[in-house]
């Protein structure tokens, strides 16, 4: 039986190169672009684009963008990694940074290793980066909280269930592993 046939599966134009989606407060579809550096925004109905905004000339190769919530329709946070810079930045409508967390690559507070994924809770205010072998807690104005491994290893994908409390960590080595968090916040 065939559960998807062509008629089924239409095809959006995106104007760069994608590489993280993530659903916005109103429901549309946020497509992080790694190339030129941009967040398209489109009806999630329609497909048709909403919005683009030009991300800071500074945020290269950004992997992942999330939107807060509905009163802050303007804010987004994006992580993005390349060799020199391993960031989290705060940016506005038209893309500019107004808070950042990391810089150089590294381990230490302050810093981060590998960012490649993005989860909030918008009601604790908490974002949760992952982070190569762990996932880093921020408020949303960016200050650290704290990290975990629990022997997490290569972290790259985050959901957050809002209802249960529970953070869904995909990561690998070895193997495919889901770990599956409870937080007590």
């Amino acid at each position: 039986m065939e559960l998807f046939t062509h008629r089924h599966i239409s095809k959006w134009s995106v104007p760069g190169e994608p590489c993280g989606l993530s659903i916005t407060p109103t429901r549309n579809l946020l497509v992080t672009c790694c190339k030129p550096t941009k967040q398209v925004e489109l009806s999630a109905k329609s497909g048709r684009c909403v919005r683009e905004i030009t991300l800071q000339y500074d945020i290269e190769s950004p992997c992942h963008a999330i939107q807060l919530s509905e009163l802050t329709t303007d804010q987004f946070v994006v992580c993005h990694s390349d060799l020199c810079h391993r960031r989290v930045c705060l940016v506005d409508k038209v893309g500019s940074i107004t808070r950042s967390y990391g810089g150089q690559p590294g381990s230490d507070v302050g810093q981060l290793g590998w960012p490649s994924h993005l989860a909030v809770d918008e009601d604790s205010l908490f974002i949760f980066v992952a982070d190569g072998s762990n996932v880093v807690l921020l408020r949303q104005t960016l200050e650290s909280v704290g990290n975990f491994s629990t022997g997490l290893s290569c972290a790259h994908r985050l959901y957050y269930h809002y209802t249960t409390r529970r953070l869904f960590v995909g990561h690998y080595l070895p193997g495919f592993n889901l770990a599956v968090v409870k937080l007590y916040m």
